[in-house]
Formats: C-alpha cells, sequence, structure tokens
C-alpha cells in the first residue's frame, strides 16, 4: 500500500470491513493501530539510508515534520465524523476516495512504465548510433527544464507523459554534480553551510518539534479517553474546548514549518542550490496544497 501510494488505511479498512466483518467505524481505528506499527517498522528501516544522488539522509524530514501537524487535524476530524456519521455514509466516502486513488495510482504506473520504457531503451539507442555521433548532444535536463519537459508533454495530451515525464527526463542525469545544478554563481559560504546541515543523520530541530507533537496527542488522547478523569465527559465545560485544541497547536506547528521551509528554500536559492528532481520547491503555493492534503491523508 505504501509503495503503491494509497496509503495503509486505503487497503487495511477494506481488508478489514470485508475479510474480517469488522464494523466499518471499527476498521478505521483498527487500521490506525496497524498503520503506525508499519510506520515504526518503515522509520527503522529507513532512517539510516541516505539519498541515492546527494549527501543527506533518505528521510525528507522538513516535509515529514510539515504534513505531521496536517495529518493529526485530520485524525481529529476523522474521529469525530467517524462518531456522527452513519456507517453507510462513511462507506460512501471511503468509496469516492478510494476510487479516485485508484484512478491517479494507475494513471501514474501507466505514465512510470512508459518513462521507465523509455530510460532503458536509451542506452541501446546510444550504443547504436556511429561513432562520434553523439558529441554535439545537449548536456543532461535540469530539474526546471524537466518541469518544462513535463508540462509540455501534458498539454500534448500524450498518455505516455504525465507523472512520469520528468522522471524520464531526469534518467539520463547520471551524477550528483547534474542533478544539483547551480543556475547562478551562489554564496559559495551558505552553499557550504546549508549542504552540512542537510548531510546530518539525526536533525535535532525535527525532533525537537516531532517530541511536543507526539506528546501532546498522547495527552490529549488520554484526557478525551476519560484516563484522567472518567467523569470527563461531553456534558463538562472544559470538553469542547479541549477537544478543539490541537487545531490550535498543530495549526501552529504547520505555520512555523511552512514559513521555515519557504525561508530555507529562499536561502537555497540565494546560494545558487537547485532542488534534486523528485524535492518540493517550498513556496507559499506549495505549502498552501499540502496543508489540506496532509489533513485529508490524516
Amino acid at each position: 500500500a505504501v509503495s503503491a501510494g494509497i496509503g495503509g488505511g486505503g487497503l487495511l479498512v477494506p481488508l478489514y470491513f470485508i475479510g474480517l466483518d469488522v464494523p466499518q467505524t471499527l476498521a478505521v481505528a483498527l487500521s490506525k493501530g496497524t498503520i503506525f506499527g508499519v510506520a515504526c517498522g518503515n522509520f527503522a528501516f529507513l532512517w539510516s539510508q541516505r539519498h541515492p544522488h546527494v549527501d543527506r539522509p533518505l528521510i525528507d524530514y522538513k516535509t515529514a515534520v510539515f504534513m505531521q501537524g496536517g495529518e493529526l487535524m485530520g485524525v481529529v476530524l476523522g474521529v469525530l465524523f467517524n462518531l456522527l456519521l452513519p456507517q453507510v455514509v462513511i462507506i460512501m466516502l471511503s468509496a469516492l476516495v478510494l476510487g479516485f486513488n485508484a484512478y491517479k495510482t494507475i494513471k501514474k504506473g501507466i505514465a512510470k512504465r512508459a518513462a521507465e520504457t523509455k530510460a532503458f531503451a536509451a542506452p541501446e539507442k546510444k550504443a547504436a548510433r556511429p561513432a562520434g555521433a553523439g558529441e554535439g548532444d545537449a548536456p543532461p535536463p535540469t530539474l526546471r527544464q524537466a518541469v518544462a519537459l513535463e508540462a509540455e508533454g501534458k498539454e500534448g495530451g500524450d498518455g505516455s507523459t504525465g507523472d512520469g515525464a520528468s522522471e524520464a527526463g531526469t534518467s539520463n542525469v547520471g551524477s550528483s554534480a547534474n542533478l544539483v545544478a547551480l543556475d547562478v554563481q551562489g554564496n559559495e559560504a551558505l552553499k557550504k553551510k546549508i549542504l552540512a546541515a542537510q548531510a546530518r543523520r539525526f536533525q535535532p530541530w525535527a525532533w525537537a518539534l516531532l517530541g511536543p507533537m507526539v506528546t501532546f496527542f498522547v495527552v490529549y488522547s488520554l484526557l478525551l479517553g476519560e484516563i484522567f478523569d472518567p467523569d470527563f465527559t461531553n456534558c463538562v465545560v472544559g470538553y469542547w474546548p479541549a477537544y478543539v485544541s490541537p487545531f490550535f497547536f498543530y495549526g501552529a506547528t504547520t505555520l512555523y514549518m511552512a514559513r521555515r521551509n519557504i525561508a530555507e528554500g529562499a536561502r537555497m536559492l540565494e546560494a545558487g542550490i537547485e532542488p534534486v528532481a523528485g524535492d518540493i520547491v517550498w513556496s507559499r503555493k506549495s505549502a498552501g496544497m499540502l496543508v489540506p492534503a496532509a489533513v485529508g491523508a490524516g
């Protein structure tokens, strides 16, 4: 489910509902516990791995911490809707979301297959050329050129382009020097400082935020679960202010991370560092688009 891009809930909820005959509302809750275990296993496997093209961890902590706040807000909304809405409505909404995800996944799979086919065919074409025929070839495309090629492909309506076009355009990029291209002469000292900070396996700032975020949610869950006080129900005056408190706390962390990521993107541009293909180019627009995506994922 993770590798296909549909998420654990999209696979586990129907599996529990149909295969184990678990009610839809309980299947959602059970899937969250399962996903937590899968996430812990994924992190244990990935935390020590490095990015294949640049010197930094494989985990994108900037995006992960940014998305975490929105996802936890989405969990709070999901639990509320799960309690208020009848089961038939939840099933209809799940079918609608999963159907759309299936369409996007199939479309992306077709595009990736076309891109990989083109990439595998490229060495054969190069080997078939006469000697010296490729001396005047253009250099490998940068990320911006790949994005432009992808946009042209989408406008042309060719089914073999789309999400995979950028990957096809960048598949011939063979080294870190090409992947992290410098369009302008940047601030060398700033560049070294940024790259050194990104190369650290342990990112203290990320864990300094993730720790309070997780702790807050654990305390919040125990409070609303009547563990601390069995009489703390929705009839108590302070119940609903406590219920909506995650939106203020996680909203603040999401806003902070948006500003931080946008500022770091500007500093990278100042240093002359172009993002690696697949990185998020942080701006107000991209941050604004990711907020509802994170809430919806939760």
